[in-house]
This record gives C-alpha cells, structure tokens and sequence, in this order.
C-alpha cells in the first residue's frame, strides 16, 4: 500500500488533477489527506486497515 501513496505524491507534485489521481479507487479527501500530512511531516504516511473492526463471536451466540 505504500507503493500507492507513493506514487499518488509523485502524481501530485507534477500537477495532475486530484480527479484523475482518484481513478486508483481513493477518494479525493484521502489523497488531500494523505498529502497534507506527507507535506507536514515529509515522511510517507502509513494506511490503516480499512472497515470495522471485527467484534469476537460467543460461542453461544452462533448457535
């Protein structure tokens, strides 16, 4: 995943549209996101995991 972001900072510093950028399935609030923290601190931001996070099941409750 750090190759995306990687290559979404290459694309934003020659000036492509943040619309095209978003045809990798990101959304544009994430690449503004993701590059505003990369100019603050000029380290490669690190994805999350995506989702909810998955709730133990009880064993009595499957059944």
């Amino acid at each position: 995943m750090n190759k995306k972001i990687r290559w979404i900072i290459k694309q934003l510093n020659r000036n492509t549209p943040i619309r095209e950028i978003a045809v990798m399935r990101v959304m544009e609030r994430g690449i503004s996101t993701k590059t505003k923290t990369y100019r603050e601190t000029s380290k490669i931001p690190q994805l999350k995991r995506a989702g909810r996070k998955a709730k133990p099941t009880d064993k009595k409750l499957r059944k």
